[in-house]
Formats: C-alpha cells, sequence, structure tokens
C-alpha cells in the first residue's frame, strides 16, 4: 500500500483532469447563474450591451449623460457581446468566466512549471480551482475582467521566459500579444502583475542564462561532455 500510494503522489495530474475538475466546480455555478447578483455583474453587462448594439462606437449616451465606453478596459466586455448575439447577455457574460476561470489553471501550471517539477506543478494548477479568492472575485464581487486578466499574465510569463533564456522571437511575439490582451482585459492586474510576477521570471531566467553560460565554460575547460540543466517545460 506504501508503495501504490507513492507511486501515485509522484505522478502529475492530466492537465485536461485539471480543466474537468474546472468545468465540475464551476460550470454547474455559472449555469444556474450565481455571480448575476454579484457586486459588479451588471455594470459589465451593461458595457457589452453598448458594445452588442454599437460596436464601432465607444461613446454611451445611457449614463452620465454620455461617456467613452473605453474608459474601462474594453476586451472582455467585447467578448461578452459577441458570444451575446447567440446566447443572450447574461449567458455570454457567465461563458465568458467560464473561459476566463479555465484559463486561470493553465496559466498557473504553465508558471509554475518555471520554478518546481511537473507534479508540484499540477497540484498548484488544482489547487486554483478551490481558492477562497477565486469564488469571491467570481461569486461576489463579479470581477470577471481581473480574473480574465491575471490568467492572461500567467499565460503570457513563460513565453517571457523562454524569449529571456533562449533569446527566441516567437517566444518575444506570442508574450506581447498575450500581454496586451491581459491589458485589453484589466490593466490595473497588468500593472501589479508585471510588478509581482513578471520581475522574479526575468531575475530566474538571468539566472539560468548565467548557469547555463557557466556550465559551457566548465565543460569545455575540463574537456567532460556537457551536461547542461534540463529545460524547464511548461
Amino acid at each position: 500500500m506504501i508503495l501504490k500510494s507513492s507511486t501515485l503522489n509522484s505522478r502529475a495530474l492530466p492537465l485536461s483532469l485539471i480543466l474537468l475538475i474546472t468545468l465540475a466546480v464551476h460550470g454547474p455555478l455559472l449555469l444556474m447563474q450565481l455571480p448575476a447578483g454579484s457586486y459588479d455583474t451588471n455594470v459589465h453587462i451593461f458595457f457589452a450591451s453598448h458594445y452588442a448594439h454599437h460596436w464601432f462606437s465607444p461613446w454611451n449616451v445611457k449614463w452620465f449623460g454620455g461617456f467613452s465606453e473605453t474608459t474601462y478596459p474594453p476586451l472582455v466586455h467585447q467578448w461578452i457581446a459577441l458570444f451575446s448575439h447567440v446566447m443572450g447577455l447574461q449567458m455570454a457574460y457567465m461563458f465568458v468566466q467560464l473561459i476566463a476561470i479555465l484559463l486561470l489553471p493553465i496559466g498557473m501550471y504553465r508558471y509554475a512549471r518555471l520554478w518546481v517539477d511537473e507534479v508540484s506543478a499540477s497540484y498548484a494548477a488544482l489547487g486554483t480551482v478551490f481558492l477562497g479568492s477565486l469564488g469571491m472575485l467570481v461569486y461576489q464581487s463579479g470581477q470577471i475582467n481581473t480574473i480574465a486578466s491575471a490568467a492572461l499574465v500567467l499565460n503570457a510569463l513563460p513565453y517571457f521566459y523562454r524569449w529571456l533564456r533562449y533569446a527566441r522571437f516567437s517566444a518575444l511575439l506570442k508574450a506581447v500579444v498575450i500581454a496586451w490582451a491581459a491589458a485589453a482585459a484589466h490593466h490595473v492586474t497588468m500593472i501589479f502583475g508585471s510588478v509581482l510576477f513578471a520581475i522574479p521570471v526575468l531575475w530566474l531566467a538571468l539566472l539560468d542564462r548565467n548557469d547555463a553560460g557557466e556550465d559551457e565554460e566548465r565543460c569545455c575547460e575540463e574537456g567532460a561532455p556537457d551536461r547542461r540543466h534540463a529545460h524547464r517545460t511548461y
């Protein structure tokens, strides 16, 4: 029994299983439209309603005598507006919220994989499904933009690492595009995410580059085979 338990604990959870668990936990709650009565949900639906009817005109005349909707990051509201033509505004809100929640464990796995092994990263991703802060943001505060932006930031940072570590232009392109999307979803989350998460990734990439360079020099001097650190996967 001990051997079986240790073997089970040494296996990483498949990301597909984590996403199915996420869907099983949050899918029914969103189908029940539980966030509909949360603090900010109706405001976001109101913004999305304007884009659904006036996609190319950000000026909304229905509030404060008229204001520009681009004073708030527009991307999530535009996603809701697009899906609203198929399923209505309220269900479109729930659907976009579900997409953001599903992106979160993916981003957490990829970010954690920079620092820890595959098993630990998979359990870190699973932990995001049951975060109390996630439940508060989704079902009490209605902060759909914050969740979407945080998930996108976590997905962008591994590409920044790959660019800094291996100088791959394609990684830089992907990182910039996803980071722009994160800023368009919620700029404040993007700013704080850059400080709290991007700086450690920059530090890690520079450390790994220096370590790889020292290993190459040591191997050349000693005439030993090149034994570089294993590539980080995410």
